[in-house]
This record gives C-alpha cells, sequence and structure tokens, in this order.
C-alpha cells in the first residue's frame, strides 16, 4: 500500500493492484469479520494461486514464496489444500 499516496486506503486503491477477477476479494471483505480472518483467508488464497502457478511442485512454491518447504507444508495442512484433479 506504499503506492497509494493517500493517509487512508481505499477499497478502490487497492483493486488497482490486484488481478482483474476479484470477486473473490471482494467476498473477503464482505465474509472476514476480523484482521486476523481476513489475513488467513487472503493467505490460504495466496499460497492456493501460487501452488498452482507452479503445477503443486512444493519445492517450486516454497522458493517463489520465500518460505521453507516444511512451512509450506504445515499451511497446506493448516488451511486444508489439495490439488485438484481435472
Amino acid at each position: 500500500m506504499i503506492m497509494v499516496p493517500d493517509e487512508v486506503v481505499k477499497l478502490e486503491a487497492v483493486k488497482k493492484y490486484l488481478p482483474a477477477d476479484v470477486s473473490e476479494v471482494d467476498g473477503l471483505f464482505d465474509s472476514a469479520n476480523t484482521f486476523a480472518e481476513f489475513k488467513e483467508k487472503t493467505e490460504k488464497m495466496f499460497i492456493e494461486k501460487h501452488l498452482k502457478l507452479n503445477n503443486w511442485n512444493i519445492s517450486k512454491t516454497a522458493e517463489s514464496l520465500g518460505i521453507q518447504r516444511s512451512h509450506l507444508y504445515n499451511k497446506i495442512k493448516k488451511y486444508n489444500l489439495e490439488k485438484q484433479e481435472n
């Protein structure tokens, strides 16, 4: 949010830095009741996105996220993330 020159960061400013399809993120703003809940939900989405981008390669995903594989495995377990078969 350092890119936003205003003192108060508004939803419209955040949307500028998100992908075109922000329907899931819009839902998070409405569904999260606490900051902690919002952080957990966005973390789950972020990790899942990177897992998909790396074709569920744990080593590559952990490297792209800048975390250890064991930490990524813990997050996958915490958020009950599973690779979806097509």
